[in-house]
């Protein structure tokens, strides 16, 4: 039971990694996707998310696949390597997230002063 309780909190942190991903595409108009994987490719087309951070969202993507479908059966000891291994890439994210953030805002504020 708390495996899973594991497995669904990982779940939503990637579907929010997806939804700002998502929300950013969108408030921007960076084009109209047909898949989640073709937002991600917006915003590294668009210099918001580099391109190693772009490979690891759709990584993400896939994970989160895996623990939403459960293909197969789930080897827990392979589930746990794969979460502590990329709990820092939620880290590098956020911080990706934030410097486009403030760049974005110092961008906005110049051009309206």
């Amino acid at each position: 039971m708390i495996k899973d309780g594991i497995y669904k909190r990982v779940e939503f942190c990637i579907q929010n990694v997806l939804g700002i991903c998502a929300v950013i595409n969108s408030d921007l108009k960076l084009g109209v996707p047909s898949s989640e994987e073709e937002v991600v490719e917006h915003l590294v087309e668009n210099r918001i998310l580099s391109s190693e951070m772009g490979k690891i969202v759709k990584e993400m993507r896939g994970f989160r696949n895996f623990l939403v479908h459960r293909y197969g059966k789930i080897d827990d000891e392979i589930a746990y390597e794969n979460i502590v291994k990329g709990l820092e890439n939620f880290y590098k994210f956020i911080d990706e997230i934030r410097e486009f953030s403030k760049s974005f805002t110092k961008t906005k504020h110049n051009e309206q002063a």
